[in-house]
């Protein structure tokens, strides 16, 4: 058996691991096969089920492979032909190679040589030309794309209606881009090496995801019934909201399609009915429903029997020209035929409503009170006295938590700015699992009795004036919570921001007062550190820094006139980098030694500190000399 190595990604021999368990055959006559194995040192992992695919409506040749773990569930798909070739239902795509993860919907997908990438019957991805390879993740309703190509390309992405977007090429704010409809957008696209490019969704998603399909029984037992369902092809796609018999039961997260109902009755009949939700929250309130009955094992049962139309035979019987329908009775078919105390409730149904069951249920005011039920408050006459019987309601033990949102009042146009979420328990169990979602951003938090925590989520506005909506969304099982601030977006003549780089910290200054100039400062600790002295162009200014804290300082000036002047505060912890030195070879007070040593070492850099801005300094004064000379010139 020939062994290989190989990964997803651009093919290049030289970055591959050569091991001497890991060996490379090429151009072989005879004919290979591939065995792909997993290991995990994790041996009380839940076991992977492994599943071959077909491929269908590709005219070349190649096989797909499904992986489910305990909450993913990835497909690998190998081609080679010219068309696009569909992988049963799941994707489709004229790649050399593609790949795609399910995890609580839609997580990212990859393909390599290709221009089309179909997700179910939605094109998420069509290029002009085909590109080396496309990595996406997606992220709510946005995404993040590293692209490989050539050639620069065309992309058309499918996005959400009634969102506004933001288009990044590496950090950077992009404009080469247009709609092409509600639902697409068009991306201008060139690379250096591996480019990364960064849609960025903001508004709020009030579309519901599409309906579940081909909602089927696919196994029946004595107390059990397994269905099963196609989930909808929606990006944003998140779980199904499972009720049986009109009740809530449970949650079926993507990409999990099938739910075992157990403990039911045997020879009984059950309604399961379906909703859909999306990442957002957003719930099609459509009901899909299908029924099914458990089996039975007694030797007789009951058969009612009905004769549609057709003439009677010879001796009274029935002729063949009699139509039969023969149904079981059932907890749904609204007859009182097998001994229920009502109609489909009680005796072998579920329990009809009453005023002593504790539920809500018959259009009582309380609880087991009112309307059919006594009256919540009961006056009672003893001995001429009027005595008041009230109503003590059962104390039930729930979940609960609360949640708030704080936001600034309004922020500039493209401003990077941030927010605060606060979730306090209180309920009287502890939470867990609670995800927490703020536009396309989220986190997973866990909460004790009483326990209250601040989030901040930092945000990017939009590149537009006006009243702009946050919604933070807090998910707990089947239930959300939500709250939502407005945000006033302003137009400024300076635009001042900040974002972090593989480097350290990069300023970015924006401004359309062309012939003036941005004098620029930036502290560190109340010292500065760097000026400088800008002259406006139209075009974007960036300033690379190293890694550090810092407070920028930014005033835009035309002739003798400050026109704007905005300060912000950077928060990238500096990078201690240690050197070689172990301290269990030094004597117990040997410690100190190299704390002084570290104090001598921080003191000659303060030093070279102050000659570098003495040198800066001048600079910026021949700087200013020159800005002068030129305005005395003109």
């Amino acid at each position: 058996v020939e062994k290989f190595f190989a990964r997803l990604g651009k093919d290049r021999l030289e970055d591959e691991v050569d091991h001497p368990l890991v060996r490379f055959k090429l151009n072989t006559s005879e004919p290979l096969y591939r065995i792909t194995a997993f290991y995990t040192r994790y041996v009380d992992e839940a076991e992977w089920r492994f599943e071959e695919l077909g491929i269908t409506d590709g005219a070349g040749e190649g096989s797909a492979l499904k992986i489910t773990g305990p909450d993913f569930v990835d497909i690998v798909m190998m081609y080679s032909g010219d068309s696009t070739a569909t992988v049963e239902n799941e994707f489709g795509t004229d790649g050399s190679v593609a790949f795609i993860r399910n995890k609580g919907g839609l997580d990212y997908l990859f393909c390599r040589e290709c221009s089309l990438f179909k997700y179910g019957n939605v094109e998420v991805l069509n290029f002009s030309e085909k590109v080396d390879l496309a990595l996406v993740d997606l992220n709510g309703s946005g995404y993040s794309m590293k692209i490989d190509n050539d050639d620069n390309v065309y992309l058309t992405l499918k996005v959400t209606p009634g969102l506004s977007y933001t288009v990044l090429r590496n950090g950077q704010v992009y404009g080469n881009w247009n709609w092409t409809d509600s639902e697409h957008i068009r991306i201008y696209m060139t690379f250096g090496s591996l480019t990364e490019y960064e849609v960025i969704a903001s508004g709020v998603d009030n579309e519901p995801p599409g309906c579940v399909s081909d909602l089927h029984e696919i196994e029946t037992g004595e107390t059990w019934i397994l269905w099963g369902w196609t989930n909808p092809s929606d990006l944003d796609y998140h779980h199904a909201e499972v009720y049986l018999d009109g009740n809530f039961y449970g949650n079926v997260t993507a990409p999990e399609n099938e739910i075992n109902v157990t403990g039911l009755l045997e020879n009984e009949c059950y309604r399961i009915g379906i909703k859909t939700v999306d990442s957002s929250g957003n719930v099609n309130d459509t009901l899909v429903v299908d029924d099914a009955c458990t089996v039975y094992t007694a030797s007789t049962s009951t058969t009612t029997t009905i004769y549609v139309g057709g003439g009677g035979g010879a001796g009274g019987g029935h002729g063949s020209g009699a139509g039969v329908i023969s149904t079981q009775p059932s907890c749904f078919d609204g007859i009182q035929n097998q001994g229920e105390e009502g109609i489909d409730c009680g005796g072998p149904c579920l329990p009809c409503p009453s005023c002593f069951d504790g539920i809500q249920n018959q259009g009582e005011e309380g609880v087991d009170c009112g309307g059919p039920c006594e009256p919540c408050g009961v006056e009672t006459t003893i001995a001429g006295e009027v005595v008041v019987e009230e109503k003590v309601e059962i104390i039930r033990m729930e979940e609960k938590f609360d949640v708030d949102l704080e936001a600034p009042d309004f922020v500039l146009v493209g401003e990077r700015y941030g927010v605060n979420v606060s979730i306090e328990n209180t309920g009287d169990f502890p939470l867990r699992d609670l995800v927490v979602v703020v536009e396309n951003r989220s986190r997973r938090i866990n909460l004790d009795l009483g326990e209250k925590v601040m989030l901040k989520f930092n945000l990017i506005a939009p590149e537009r004036e006006g009243r702009y909506e946050i919604e933070v969304r807090v998910y707990h099982g089947d239930r959300v919570e939500s709250k939502k601030r407005s945000v006033w977006i302003k137009y400024s003549p300076l635009i001042l921001r900040w974002n972090t780089t593989e480097e350290g910290v990069r300023v970015i200054m924006d401004s359309d007062v062309v012939g003036g100039v941005i004098e620029l400062e930036v502290y560190k600790k109340d010292k500065l550190v760097y000026g400088d002295i800008i002259e406006v162009t139209g075009e974007r200014k960036v300033v690379d820094l190293k890694p550090g804290r810092y407070r920028v300082r930014a005033r835009l000036r035309k002739d003798d006139t400050i026109l704007e002047e905005n300060e912000i505060m950077t928060e990238v912890e500096e990078e201690f980098k240690p050197t070689n030195l172990d301290p269990f070879v030094f004597t117990p007070l040997g410690l100190i030694d190299v704390y002084l040593l570290m104090s001598v070492i921080n003191a000659l850099r303060r030093g070279n500190d102050e000659v570098r801005m003495i040198i800066r300094n001048r600079e910026m004064d021949e700087i200013k000399k020159r800005i002068n000379l030129k305005k005395e010139n003109q």
